[in-house]
């Protein structure tokens, strides 16, 4: 709306210029345009500008429409999004502690987390803004020190945490809006979360040292952990070739 305006003084400022008394005296050096000209001239100056505010007016309507159209979707990514945000950090946290400790099944499996969580609050992130939201991570992460049996406690507890009715609720939702799109991102968000459980689990009551995993992979476009013993040609998920996996 800003533009129209503009368009009608540049209109305007032409049709002064060409028919103003100083323009004939010779104060202003005459256009080089022919009079028969100029009436045709300023007629599709006008039409171009009022094209272009109708252009204008159009992309503005359509995008408030879009916007609140995916409301309540982008509010189910936005949450989705930031507690993945507040996992990552977490989870860093965590696997810097196991370093320190020397316990690195522990830190590769944080670390692997950490990156999953990465992932899937960037796909969040990207969903908002292709929907016509905007993304606001949580400003402040309150990070407590503990020993990596504790974190691994508090890590089981958290995914736990997040196996609610609420995301089942959250996918209904999109798939009864027909958003495939953010539906799809959300089903990867609650796989990922029980796979990490299964793998805390794993971690902290481990049967013999045999059964933790070497190093993992970290899908990149969906953020799924694969420990390293399958074989496995692409991603189940995503279908995202195994070239691209990132190992840890």
């Amino acid at each position: 709306m800003r533009g129209r305006p503009f368009f009608f003084a540049a209109s305007a400022v032409a049709w002064h210029s060409m028919c103003s008394p100083d323009s004939r005296r010779g104060d202003i050096p005459p256009s080089p345009l022919p009079m028969n000209l100029r009436p045709p001239l300023l007629l599709l100056l006008f039409l171009l500008s009022a094209a272009l505010t109708a252009l204008l007016c159009h992309a503005l309507v359509n995008s408030d429409h879009r916007h609140s159209q995916w409301a309540d979707v982008v509010t189910d990514l936005g949450e989705c999004g930031r507690g993945k945000y507040l996992r990552r950090c977490h989870y860093a946290h965590f696997a810097e502690i196991a370093r320190r400790e020397s316990r690195p099944a522990a830190e590769r499996l944080f670390r692997a987390m950490a990156l999953s969580a990465r992932v899937q609050e960037r796909s969040c992130a990207t969903a908002i803004r292709h929907l016509g939201g905007r993304y606001t991570p949580p400003c402040e992460v309150m990070l407590f020190d503990a020993d990596t049996d504790t974190n691994l406690d508090k890590s089981i507890a958290l995914e736990q945490g997040s196996l609610t009715p609420s995301a089942h609720h959250r996918i209904s939702h999109a798939l009864e809006r027909e958003n495939r799109y953010a539906a799809r991102l959300l089903v990867w968000a609650a796989s990922s979360d029980t796979e990490h459980l299964r793998l805390l689990k794993a971690c902290r009551h481990p049967r013999t040292t045999d059964t933790l995993a070497l190093h993992y992979l970290i899908c990149p476009e969906c953020g799924h952990v694969f420990e390293s013993r399958p074989t496995r040609f692409c991603c189940p998920y995503c279908l995202t070739s195994e070239r691209r996996f990132t190992r840890i």
